[in-house]
């Protein structure tokens, strides 16, 4: 038998409402009718892409359909272990492996050095891509996000230094939005947003000599539906704001209000680098500089 879940859903009210059948739902969205079954009883916990998948067949939030129970927040995780390695010694000397000005920004409060790094993200993604075996590719996308932020910090060590290094990275509908390469693939970027949910990841490495710490966030940004007064404002936004050099070819700081419904998660994920998370760990279990 099926655990209770955690998660308590209006799954079947809606489903009924739209004439919809358990089996219809559950080819519509790729799964077995049993599985719908247990999520209309709560006693199954949705995978994020699940929650997603089915969100998007109702054109609804995902917590519209789902919540925690008893504190009623939205199911999604959006904080995620990867790799951890050997214990951080004595930290004296904080190095940021980027040259983002956004990131040496929200790291400001450790006054890190700044170090330039050059890996070929492309082609760690093509490795990662058919060597990682994941049926949910959020997932997929966060682990393949994570080795390049682990590439970022294969160097030689300095002893007592903690180097930081991170990607980001937009997951749309399957897919893995990367810098646009001209004006024409960030308007189509861009445009794609409209209407429903995509994701950000970032991924943090925390490397020193006999330590590592990988891990990743999650946030999930809903856009307003397109309307055609908005065009004006979105060629705007494409011709000043510079988007080439952004993943998804935006940076969530300078975006028009008019364009955001919701966030879920951190907002600093999508800016670049989840500061309380990365300040945490650093810190929890560490000595810092006397």
């Amino acid at each position: 038998m099926a655990k209770e879940s955690n998660i308590i859903t209006n799954l079947k009210s809606i489903r009924e409402s739209r004439g919809m059948t358990q089996q219809e739902l559950a080819d519509r969205i790729g799964m077995r009718r049993e599985t719908i079954l247990h999520l209309e009883n709560n006693r199954y916990n949705p995978s994020l892409e699940m929650a997603l998948k089915i969100s998007q067949v109702f054109d609804l939030r995902v917590e519209e359909l789902f919540q925690l129970k008893d504190i009623g927040r939205t199911i999604m995780k959006t904080v995620f272990d990867y790799q951890r390695e050997g214990e951080k010694g004595e930290i004296r000397r904080f190095v940021l492996l980027s040259t983002s000005p956004r990131r040496k920004e929200l790291l400001s409060f450790l006054n890190p050095e700044i170090q330039a790094v050059e890996v070929d993200e492309r082609a760690i993604e093509e490795q990662c891509m058919a060597s990682i075996d994941d049926q949910d590719f959020l997932t997929k996308a966060a682990k393949i996000c994570c080795e390049i932020s682990k590439a970022k910090s294969d160097l030689d060590l300095e002893a007592e230094t903690l180097y930081i290094s991170a990607d980001t990275i937009v997951v749309v509908d399957g897919q893995i939005y990367n810098k646009p390469q001209d004006l024409a693939e960030a308007g189509q970027m861009f445009r794609s947003y409209f209407g429903k949910s995509h994701h950000v990841v970032t991924s943090v490495c925390l490397h020193m000599q006999g330590f590592l710490e990988v891990f990743y966030t999650v946030a999930q940004v809903d856009f307003v539906a397109y309307y055609p007064e908005l065009e004006p404002i979105i060629e705007a936004y494409l011709h000043e704001k510079r988007p080439l050099d952004k993943a998804g070819a935006y940076g969530f700081q300078e975006l028009d209000p008019r364009f955001i419904r919701s966030i879920t998660g951190d907002m600093h994920t999508i800016i670049g680098l989840p500061v309380a998370e990365t300040s945490y760990r650093i810190f929890r279990d560490s000595k810092g500089k006397d």
